[in-house]
């Protein structure tokens, strides 16, 4: 099945709807196979999510997203939830709504953003100040239902949020062949939220997302 992810996320125009027998087949392949990961690989993303991987090969992944039905966007992750990737992101909405936000960024010694390089060191991220500051312009804004698929190259800056909760999204990642060091951007003068744990979820953690599986699919 991972390759019939990969088959229909990987082509195509940069935002489409996928046939309704292939969304079909997609969406039910998201609600089995992250509840066979749940408990064991999934984690508690920074910004508030509920996220697991399988890594298909050293260049390419298939990630599932889930937001519970109660989901807001944790008080330290605030001011630091625009961000980019290293690698292409190719997210199929399988179920709720978001809204993408991509922008467009200029060096500016004065610019109201300063960027913050992403390290990961077992199972947390940490962030740290680089000294160079951006001026950010919004570039374009959408909102994806259930059936949308969409495309971000490797380095946009973006930012996501569920406004139809449960969402969720099942996503394709392909790392370039060389790869930069992930970028999270913060309000110039603001503190670096430091090191940012992805846990594990807990026994409250793994109901909320059957919960909020149950809601998605019954």
């Amino acid at each position: 099945m991972h390759d019939e992810v990969v088959a229909a996320l990987k082509s195509g125009p940069s935002v489409r709807r996928l046939e309704q027998s292939v969304f079909d087949r997609l969406a039910g392949f998201f609600r089995v196979r992250i509840e066979e990961i749940l408990t064991t690989s999934a984690r508690k993303h920074p910004l508030g999510f509920t996220y697991a991987t399988d890594k298909l090969s050293a260049a390419m992944s298939v990630r599932y997203h889930l937001w519970p039905a109660d989901w807001s966007m944790p008080e330290a992750a605030i001011a630091a939830d625009l961000h980019d990737h290293s690698y292409q992101l190719n997210s199929l909405v399988v179920g709720g709504a978001l809204m993408h936000e991509t922008f467009r960024t200029e060096p500016d010694r004065e610019g109201a953003f300063e960027v913050l390089e992403v390290e990961y060191q077992d199972g947390t991220s940490v962030l740290r100040h680089t000294g160079h500051f951006l001026k950010l312009l919004e570039d374009t804004r959408e909102t994806h239902e259930a059936g949308t698929a969409y495309r971000l190259r490797s380095g946009q800056i973006h930012r996501v949020r569920a406004i139809r909760q449960p969402c969720a999204t099942l996503v394709l990642t392909i790392h370039p062949t060389t790869v930069h060091a992930p970028r999270v951007l913060t309000p110039a003068g603001t503190a670096s939220p430091g090191l940012n744990p992805r846990p594990l979820l807990t026994a409250q953690e793994i109901a909320e997302a059957r919960g909020a599986l149950s809601d998605l699919f019954g």
